[in-house]
C-alpha cells in the first residue's frame, strides 16, 4: 500500500513561532513511518516556504504532499489565511475552512455567536483602535462599566499574548495601550473568577463529534497566560475530578455545541470558566490547539486511550475520504 505523503506545516510569522515549531515536532514524531510519507513543511518568521528543507512556493506543495496538518499557531495560522492560500491551490489539509478558522480567532465574532446559540460567556463590549482618541478617558469608561476588574484581549490572537487583567483605570489604560500594539481590535471583558476547564472534540470515523476528557486549570498566576501554558506555572489535572456529573456532562456538551455552531471540522477545544453560583461560561475556542509533549489536548488525547498517533489516523483517513 502506497503511504500518504503528510506535509506537517509549522513555523509561521506569529508570535507563537516557536510554540508551532514544538507542536510540528511532535506531530512529526507520532506519525506512523508505516502509513506516512512526513515532509517537514516550514514558513520562517519573514514568511518564506520551505518543504524538508528546499525553498518553495505554496502552490508547488499540492505536488509534494497528499494532505497538510497544520500546527501553525497565532495569527495567520488559526485566523483562516493559511487555510485560504491552501484553498486556492486546492491543497487538501485538517481543520477548519477558512471563514470558520476566522470566526473563530475572533473573540468578537465567537462571542456574539455564542450569544446568538444560548451559549453563556463573560458580559463583553469591543473597540478599535480608530475609535479610541484618548486611551486614559476610554479607561474611565470601562472601569466605570466592569469595575473592579476587566479583562482587556487582543481580538485576534492565541497563547494569552495580549491578554490583561486590570483593576484601576491606569491598567486598562496600559492594556489598551499594549493591546493595540498587537492588533486593531481589541475585546473588553468582564472578570470572572472560578475554575478553569477546558475540554477537546474529535469528529470520528462515523461522523459523530465527540467530547475527550476535560481538563482542570489551575494556574500558579491571576491567570492562564504564555507562561503558565508553557513554562510549567499551572497545575492540570487530566481528566479533571468532577463530582458533579450534572457539570461534566454540560461541559461535554458545551464543548460540542460550540464545534458546531461555529461550523469547525475535524477537532477543536473550547475553554471553560465555572462559577459556583453563576455556572459555566465559554471563554474561548481553539481550533489548532497545541500539540507539543506538554499541550492540553495531547492529555485529553492521552487519558482517553486513543493517544496522539490514533487521533492523527482517524483525522488523516477522515479528511481524505471526504475530499
Amino acid at each position: 500500500m502506497e503511504k500518504i505523503k503528510v506535509g506537517v506545516l509549522n513555523g509561521g510569522t506569529s508570535l507563537e513561532h516557536s510554540v508551532s515549531v514544538a507542536s510540528g515536532k511532535t506531530i512529526k514524531g507520532k506519525l506512523d513511518n508505516e502509513k506516512y510519507d512526513v515532509v517537514d513543511v516550514f514558513i520562517d518568521k519573514n514568511g518564506a516556504w520551505f518543504a524538508d528543507g528546499v525553498k518553495i512556493l505554496p502552490e508547488e506543495l499540492k505536488e509534494k504532499v497528499d494532505i497538510i496538518f497544520s500546527v501553525l499557531h497565532g495569527s495567520f495560522g488559526e485566523d483562516g489565511k493559511i487555510q485560504k492560500i491552501l484553498e486556492k491551490y486546492n491543497i487538501k489539509f485538517v481543520g477548519s475552512s477558512s471563514n470558520s478558522s476566522y470566526n473563530s480567532f475572533s473573540k468578537i465574532i465567537s462571542k456574539q455567536v455564542f450569544e446568538e446559540n444560548n451559549i453563556k460567556t463573560p458580559a463583553f463590549s469591543y473597540l478599535n483602535k480608530n475609535d479610541v482618541i484618548d486611551f486614559a478617558e476610554e479607561a474611565e469608561k470601562i472601569f466605570a462599566k466592569f469595575n473592579p476588574k476587566v479583562v482587556i484581549k487582543t481580538s485576534e490572537s492565541g497563547s494569552s499574548f495580549g491578554v490583561y487583567i486590570c483593576g484601576s483605570v491606569n491598567e486598562i489604560t496600559r492594556a489598551l495601550e499594549g493591546a493595540f500594539e498587537i492588533g486593531d481590535d481589541v475585546l473588553v471583558e468582564e472578570y470572572m473568577a472560578g475554575k478553569e476547564y477546558t475540554c477537546g472534540v474529535i469528529e470520528e470515523k462515523n461522523g459523530e463529534i465527540r467530547a475527550l476528557p476535560i481538563v482542570e486549570i489551575i494556574p500558579r498566576k491571576e491567570f492562564f497566560d504564555f507562561e503558565a501554558k508553557y513554562e510549567g506555572a499551572v497545575d492540570e489535572i487530566c481528566p479533571a475530578e468532577i463530582e458533579n456529573e450534572d457539570l461534566k456532562k454540560q461541559i461535554h456538551e458545551t464543548a460540542v455545541k460550540v464545534h458546531k455552531v461555529l461550523k469547525l471540522s475535524d477537532y477543536s477545544r473550547t475553554d471553560f470558566i465555572f462559577d459556583d453560583k453563576r455556572g459555566l461560561y465559554v471563554l474561548e475556542v481553539n481550533t489548532l490547539p497545541g500539540m507539543t509533549e506538554i499541550s492540553l489536548y495531547p492529555q485529553e488525547l492521552k487519558a482517553d486511550g486513543i493517544g496522539l498517533s490514533g487521533f492523527l489516523d482517524i483525522l488523516l483517513i477522515n479528511r481524505l475520504k471526504r475530499l
